[in-house]
């Protein structure tokens, strides 16, 4: 068994992996946290359906539909990511200070310092900041939209499309 062959080997590496271990167990087991690269149940907690329609976004940059499988995961997660997270803000606000109470003195209700409160304005020329360096272009008209796609065997159909208003 491994931790008998460490034990037997290096007693001091023993008791720091052990150790370890322990205070992932006491905070996933305590405070309800996913806090392990090792224990992460949340992510497969249930099957996904393909029966309802999943969300997309499509980006139109100076007319044309940006394609982004020329760019690198990291720089299609900014494009993407972003534009999810900057619509349901609110409502992370309110996890996020939900989360972060418990870890707070009781007398602090300063929601103001956990809240982000970029408004649309800000959003959108922060993105064509971040557009125009992703993909190297001059952004002079940029168009979100946000869809829903239904999976069909042996294809996709788009199901409803929304132009996101606080772009052009």
């Amino acid at each position: 068994m491994f931790l008998v062959q460490l034990y037997r080997h290096h007693k001091v590496l023993f008791v720091l992996f052990v150790g370890w271990i322990l205070a992932f167990v006491f905070l996933n087991v305590k405070w309800g946290m996913v806090a392990s690269p090792v224990y992460q149940y949340g992510m497969f907690s249930k099957p996904m359906s393909i029966e309802e329609p999943r969300p997309a976004y499509r980006i139109v940059v100076n007319g044309e539909m940006l394609n982004t499988v020329h760019y690198s995961f990291a720089q299609r997660d900014v494009l993407y990511v972003s534009l999810d997270k900057f619509r349901w803000q609110s409502e992370q606000n309110r996890k996020v200070f939900q989360a972060l109470k418990k870890f707070l003195p009781t007398a602090v209700e300063q929601r103001a310092t956990y809240t982000n409160t970029i408004n649309h304005q800000q959003f959108s020329d922060w993105y064509r900041e971040r557009v125009s360096e992703i993909t190297g272009l001059r952004v002079r008209s940029l168009e979100v939209y946000q869809e829903y796609w239904k999976w069909y065997p042996g294809a996709c159909a788009l199901q409803s499309s929304e132009k996101l208003i606080y772009f052009d």
